[in-house]
């Protein structure tokens, strides 16, 4: 069995080769990256902003009825 750091050069001599990409990234690619980075952290904000009471119950360990979050409009008279 080769050692262990034997191996971690070999692995990161294989991943540091590259050879000549012939490629062209015009600007409207970075904008679409961009613009899905954004999408993505607006999307996860509001998650958690419409489960956040869900959210921090999960978190104190308390059941669904102390945070009035169970159980229907009846119930709570």
């Amino acid at each position: 069995m080769p050692r262990p750091g034997l191996l971690f050069c070999t692995v990161v001599a294989i991943f540091s080769y590259t050879p000549e990409a012939f490629a062209y990234l015009d600007p409207g690619t970075g904008s679409i990256l961009l613009q899905g980075l954004i999408a993505g952290l607006a999307g996860g904000l509001m998650f958690i902003r419409m489960y956040w009471k869900k959210l921090k119950a999960m978190i104190a360990g308390r059941s669904r009825d102390e945070t009035g979050l169970g159980g229907d409009a009846q119930d709570k008279e």
